[in-house]
């Protein structure tokens, strides 16, 4: 069984990562569009929730690719689906701070996904009384600034915006998911585009 939600949690952080550059790759071809649509069809989505038989095909059928990246704590009818607060984040860095989309959304799609994973596996000691656990939030911090470094991004500032963006993540809420400017998924774009900003605007070094 152990065997089974690891196999699952790998095939969910595989698909993460592919679907969040694959947006990456549309939303820089054509524009803030892309994920206008995306939250449209996830609209639709959330409405067609509120009937059973629907749900039961969004969440468990093996034709519906949300079955595939939805943890089962995430396929509650009260619930707004992960993708909404992800979509949201990069609508808005693609709105207010287009320069910094890229790596914003490498980080939502590397650096979480890794964190989760590594964290699960070998973490141990959590951080306060979070879910996080301290290996975890090093592995995202690492990653992050991995990621801003090498989309252009000073040493500092991407060793300042990846922990600023770890802190973000460890604090961000679980549970309702509703509420969704409090979601991990939409505190880490909008973060790191956000401490970018701030990086570039008091240090008047070009990114």
């Amino acid at each position: 069984m152990a065997k089974k939600v690891h196999d699952q949690e790998l095939l969910r952080a595989f698909l993460h990562s592919l679907l969040l550059v694959l947006m990456l790759l549309a939303t820089r071809a054509l524009g803030a569009r892309v994920l206008v649509t995306l939250i449209l069809f996830d609209c639709a989505i959330e409405f067609a929730k509120i009937s059973p038989k629907a749900r039961r095909f969004i969440y468990y059928s093996r034709y519906s690719p949300f079955s595939y990246v939805t943890r089962e704590e995430e396929k509650s009818e009260h619930d707004i689906h992960a993708a909404m607060s992800g979509l949201c984040g990069m609508l808005a860095v693609e709105l207010f701070f287009p320069m910094f989309l890229t790596p914003a959304m490498l980080t939502l799609a590397f650096a979480d996904p890794l964190a989760r994973i590594l964290g699960k596996r070998f973490g141990k000691k959590r951080i306060l009384k979070t879910q996080k656990t301290f290996i975890g939030s090093g592995v995202f911090w690492c990653v992050a600034a991995i990621i801003l470094f090498s989309t252009g991004a000073p040493v500092l500032t991407s060793l300042f915006v990846g922990i600023a963006a770890a802190i973000l993540e460890i604090f961000s809420w679980s549970k309702k998911r509703y509420i969704l400017v409090f979601q991990d998924n939409f505190l880490i774009p909008t973060g790191v585009a956000v401490g970018l900003f701030l990086s570039t605007y008091f240090t008047s070094i070009p990114f």
